[in-house]
This record gives C-alpha cells, sequence and structure tokens, in this order.
C-alpha cells in the first residue's frame, strides 16, 4: 500500500510556494518596501539636507536608512544620528543632555514616523516620555497641578527644558505647604532631588520597617531628623549608625561604664525597666541578693568596680570582734545570716552528743572571744560553783580546760 502524502508537499505545491514568495518578495522591492510600511513618511521640507535628503519621503522607501535589520548591533537611535550628528555638538541642548545622562531614551519616544506627509514629527507628550529613565525622576506623583491642570514640562523647567533649578521644588511647594517646606529643608537641606525620586519613596509613607532598623517603642514617635541629623542625601540617610550612644549618649546615668551595649539591660519601649542579667556579672545574685534593689549595693550609680566583698555592703558585726576577717561565707550563705553553719576546727562539739546544734550565742553571749556554760542544762551558777568547791576545784571558770568535749565525767580525774 503506497503512504499517503500531502498535497501542499508536493512537488507542485511547493514549487507554486516558491513562486509566489518570489513575486511578493519583487514587488516588495520594486515598491520600495511599501508592503512592510505603516504609513506614508513625513514630506516636510527642511532648512538643510542631512544625511543626502530634506525630508524622510525622500528616502526613497530605503527602510534600512531608519532600521537596522534584526541581525545588526544599531539601533534606531543611533541610525537617527548618523543624519543628525548635530543633536551632540551642543552639550548643554535637551538632546545632548538626554542622550548623555539615559541609555533607555530613544528618539521615538518623542518623534514619530509613519502618520503621513503632513503629520507633525514630534508628540510631546509626558505619559510617554520616559521622565524616570532619562532623569531619575519619576512623574507618578506629578500628574496634575493642584488646580487639576496636567503638568507641562514648563511647570518645572521654565523655558530650557534641557535645565532645571532645585530650587524649582522649594518655590512650588511653598506656596501651599510653606511651614512644613521651611522646617523640612531647614532638617535636610535644599537639595530635594539628593532624597526624593517622585515616587515617594522616602515620604511619608515609607516603611521603617523594612530596613535594619524598625521602629519600635518610644522610637516609633520619634522625628526623622532627631536620628538623621545633617543628612543631606540618601547616603547620609543609609549610613545613620545605630547605636544607642549615637543618639542618646548625653543621657547615659552610667558615665560610660557599661559600654555602649545598651540593648543588653534595656529596650526602645523605655529607659525604666531595665533588665540586666546579674549572672553574667561575676557577682551572681542569689538567695537573699535577689530582691535587693540596685542603688543599695552600687551607691552613687557607680556600676564597675564594686567590691564583691560582703563587708562592702555589710559590717562585721562587733560580736564577731574581728575574729573571722573578711570570709563571711565560712559561715554564712546568700539565703539569711541564720542559721549559721560553722565551717571551721572548733574543738567543742556544737551538740554535746546530744542530736542538733546549738546557736553560737548559746555558749557566747557576748561576744566569740567569750563563752560559759551556765544557764545550759542543769547547769546553773549555784549549783556549779558549791559542788567544785566540795571537790576542792577553786578555779573553774575556764571549762573547757577540764571538760573538753562538755562531759561531766571528763574532770574527775583533775
Amino acid at each position: 500500500m503506497r503512504p499517503t502524502r500531502i498535497g501542499c508537499l508536493s512537488g507542485t505545491g511547493i514549487i507554486a510556494a516558491l513562486l509566489t514568495l518570489l513575486i511578493i518578495t519583487g514587488v516588495g522591492l520594486a515598491r520600495g518596501g511599501v508592503l512592510f510600511s505603516p504609513g506614508d513618511l513625513n514630506a516636510a521640507q527642511k532648512d538643510q539636507a542631512l544625511g543626502g535628503v530634506a525630508t524622510h519621503a525622500e528616502t526613497g522607501g530605503r527602510c534600512a536608512a531608519c532600521h537596522p535589520a534584526v541581525w545588526e548591533q544599531d539601533t534606531m537611535t543611533e541610525r537617527c544620528l548618523v543624519c543628525h550628528s548635530n543633536l551632540r555638538q551642543n552639550v548643554e541642548s535637551f538632546h545632548a543632555v538626554m542622550l548623555a545622562e539615559s541609555q533607555n531614551l530613544h528618539c521615538k519616544h518623542c518623534h514619530t514616523e509613519h502618520l503621513g506627509a503632513e503629520a507633525s514629527l514630534t508628540v510631546m507628550q509626558m505619559e510617554r516620555f520616559p521622565h524616570n529613565d532619562a532623569s531619575g525622576f519619576s512623574l507618578q506623583s506629578h500628574q496634575q497641578t493642584r488646580d487639576g491642570v496636567p503638568f507641562s514640562c514648563a511647570d518645572c523647567h521654565g523655558a530650557e527644558i534641557a535645565k532645571f533649578k532645585p530650587s524649582r521644588c522649594l518655590e512650588c511647594h511653598w506656596e501651599f505647604e510653606n511651614a512644613r517646606i521651611e522646617s523640612h529643608a531647614a532638617d535636610f537641606g535644599n537639595d530635594c532631588l539628593a532624597c526624593h525620586d517622585g515616587l515617594d519613596t522616602y515620604g511619608e509613607s515609607f516603611e521603617h520597617a523594612q530596613t535594619s532598623f524598625p521602629l519600635a517603642g518610644g522610637h516609633a514617635n520619634t522625628g526623622c531628623a532627631d536620628c538623621h541629623a545633617g543628612a543631606r542625601s540618601l547616603a547620609d540617610l543609609k549610613t545613620t549608625r545605630h547605636e544607642c550612644a549615637f543618639c542618646h549618649n548625653h543621657e547615659d546615668p552610667h558615665a560610660g561604664q557599661f559600654g555602649r551595649e545598651c540593648a543588653a539591660c534595656h529596650t526602645p519601649e523605655g529607659w525604666e525597666n531595665a533588665t540586666f542579667d546579674h549572672s553574667l556579672a561575676a557577682f551572681q545574685l542569689t538567695g537573699a541578693h535577689a530582691g535587693v534593689q540596685c542603688s543599695q549595693c552600687h551607691l552613687n550609680e557607680q556600676f564597675k568596680g564594686i567590691s564583691g566583698q560582703c563587708a562592702a555592703c555589710h559590717l562585721d558585726p562587733s560580736f564577731h570582734e574581728g575574729a573571722f576577717g573578711l570570709n563571711c561565707a565560712g559561715c554564712h550563705t546568700t539565703s539569711a545570716w541564720a542559721p549559721v553553719k560553722f565551717k571551721q576546727a572548733h574543738g567543742f562539739p556544737f551538740d554535746h552528743g546530744a542530736p542538733g546544734e546549738s546557736s553560737c550565742r548559746t555558749c557566747h553571749p557576748n561576744a566569740v572571744s567569750e563563752y560559759t556554760c551556765y544557764d545550759c542544762h542543769e547547769h546553773n551558777q549555784g549549783k556549779i560553783e558549791s559542788k567544785h568547791r566540795e571537790e576542792g576545784i577553786r578555779d573553774f571558770n575556764d571549762c573547757v580546760r577540764c571538760h573538753p568535749t562538755g562531759r561531766e565525767e571528763e574532770g574527775e580525774n583533775d
């Protein structure tokens, strides 16, 4: 069975297609590319010929005079400048300035063709002009004046469209918001274009939360100039330092004792209710110290160089008579002064062999250098004197000499 052949791919069909294409191409070439033209070229006469022609219509339909082929590197703007080379000669002219400052601005944005022999070659419409690409300033917020009339180039540029006086921004806005403009200019200078782009990027709707320094707590109601004092450009605004001390150095009550890490204790909500983690310090707050106010230890707002010795805050009681020096922790804990846990050598047993321990003042009622055995258990001074005298003991005031452990029988052989 012979395969079915598609009719248009037959030898006759292919030959017919090629002949049709050749005929169309020949007619198009003969008529100067009119088949691909959207309309007649402008025929208005100029004072002098440029590129060998006085009008675009005199190009004779040579599309390549203005339109580069898809495989060529040229652009239409570059083809225009082959003839209109004088546009670059005056460096201060509108065209020279626009061509020099913008890579995205092309002749076709303002100059149109193929609209007929009598049509204007210049159609200057602000909505079509790429003002943002050409100058870096968008016209988005300048569509209409306060009277509802569309802006014209002359409203901002005056008669010389290639030039712009920065003072024009202030002059215009002064007319309807003079108080704000006066304050704003005093804070950030007169060069409005150094910060503003016509899109209000850094205006009242600016979202500071999108930056690396969100405005929280007390910062939320702070004016721009309070932090960006002296800023005169976007670079100045973006490089403003974030350290607390950059703005609050004059408010530091610690006289620099804690350096510049304010956030270690404070939050943007306010200076009060500081949350210093004392466990990070050399002296940790445990026991009863945990509830002590800062000012009780840090007198006169001195924070560095405070002694960690107990005696720096707690005077040695007269009861000690200086016998234990500064080693309070040898007996006491931070939980409370009492009960005391005597940890040094003590020849006399605290419990006399009975359960529990006696307090220091049981035997040392006045001072640690003195002791008494009277008024404890069955000890009565009168009975003790009588008993010792009956046994012929005259010197019985130093009880421990004969009773080193507190037991009665220890002294029977003395």
